[in-house]
């Protein structure tokens, strides 16, 4: 009796240790394409395509990607990962993108976004706001002349969102607004 009960433990445990791999490797994940795919391509102004190239990322369907677009003109991809639905849209002007995430551990995500902003220079400009059941918290910095801004979109819980993680990032410019 002791020995199955050691043995339903051990399988509970691996469990739970596979389920908070599958959560960590979605932040890793959402970090690596803000950091490497959106923060990049936009201070840096150069494509994203590089950056979905090494996701082996594909071309989202244009009846898709007008979801994502929002009305603006642009490009939709999706990046594959085993757990979680990742989609990075782009827009043609190059002074917008974002990462969707269809569900993810928001408290995981949420601090190690933070940091990541942090530590790119990015300030807390606005206090967080909620809005049709997401929070959302604004960030800001100027460099090179430019400023831009992040703006982090997030529900703790799946709720009726069709996105549970959404992270934009914008070259407003020199004093301009955030209009992609």
């Amino acid at each position: 009796m002791m020995r199955a009960s050691a043995y339903a433990l051990a399988v509970l445990l691996v469990l739970m240790s596979s389920a908070a791999s599958a959560a960590d490797s979605g932040v890793d994940a959402l970090i690596a394409a803000v950091k490497q795919g959106c923060l990049h391509s936009i201070e840096s102004g150069t494509p994203i395509t590089s950056f979905i190239k090494q996701q082996q990322g594909g071309l989202m369907p244009p009846a898709v990607a007008t979801m994502f677009l929002q009305g603006n003109q642009g490009t939709v991809y999706g990046i594959p990962h085993p757990d979680h639905h990742f989609a990075i849209a782009s827009t043609h002007k190059g002074n917008a993108c974002s990462v969707f995430v269809r569900r993810i551990d928001t408290a995981a995500a949420l601090p190690r976004m933070e940091a990541l902003l942090l530590e790119a220079g990015y300030i807390h400009t606005e206090p967080p706001t909620q809005k049709n059941g997401l929070t959302s918290t604004v960030f800001s910095k100027t460099a090179q002349a430019q400023r831009f801004q992040v703006i982090v979109s997030y529900s703790p819980s799946v709720g009726k969102a069709a996105f549970q993680w959404v992270t934009t990032v914008f070259n407003v410019g020199p004093g301009g607004d955030a209009n992609p």
